[in-house]
């Protein structure tokens, strides 16, 4: 949503610069909900998993399958974990707090780098192929900072290591 350009977190601040129809969907329903309330939560996350058909299935199937998985070295953003998020939106309800926040398990890594790393929990193996992402629908790097969370002294999500390794543990690796 935000410009292709960027190498550091965006921030709430930043302004959204979409480039294709996904991006501007997205922006159009900010926009939306900013027009009709002045009372409204606006969440930003990323690569959220634990909601049901997600990244983490999809590695975790090619490994039972055998089938090989084609994986972006290149895309880099925060894998967040459902519960996590939960946590954030909570905070939300519970202190009547309003505005527009990123929401997203603390560090960054590659698709591939995630990939790599549900294996590693599970035990599991798989064909994963390294490869380029041409940034059709899907910017190269789009990592969030929670720096609004930061700000209003509310909790952030956990490093996003951690909230995988306790999603794994708790589905027993077989998601």
């Amino acid at each position: 949503m935000f410009d292709l350009n960027k190498s550091f977190p965006y921030t709430e601040f930043d302004v959204a610069m979409p480039n294709n129809v996904y991006g501007k969907s997205k922006y159009a329903g900010e926009r939306m909900i900013e027009s009709l309330s002045t009372r409204y939560v606006i969440v930003r996350s990323s690569w959220v998993y634990g909601i049901g058909r997600d990244f983490v299935n999809t590695v975790l199937e090619a490994a039972d399958s055998g089938d090989e998985l084609r994986v972006p070295i290149n895309q880099i953003a925060c894998p967040t974990s459902a519960s996590e998020l939960a946590k954030v939106i909570k905070q939300f309800i519970d202190q009547d707090i309003y505005g527009v926040y990123h929401a997203v398990c603390k560090g960054s890594c590659s698709r591939y780098e995630f990939a790599q790393e549900v294996l590693r929990l599970t035990g599991k193996t798989a064909n994963l192929v390294p490869v380029d992402s041409d940034h059709g629908m899907r910017p190269k790097y789009s990592v969030l900072d929670n720096m609004m969370l930061r700000l209003e002294g509310l909790e952030e999500p956990r490093e996003w290591k951690a909230a995988l390794a306790d999603y794994i543990n708790a589905t027993g690796g077989t998601v």
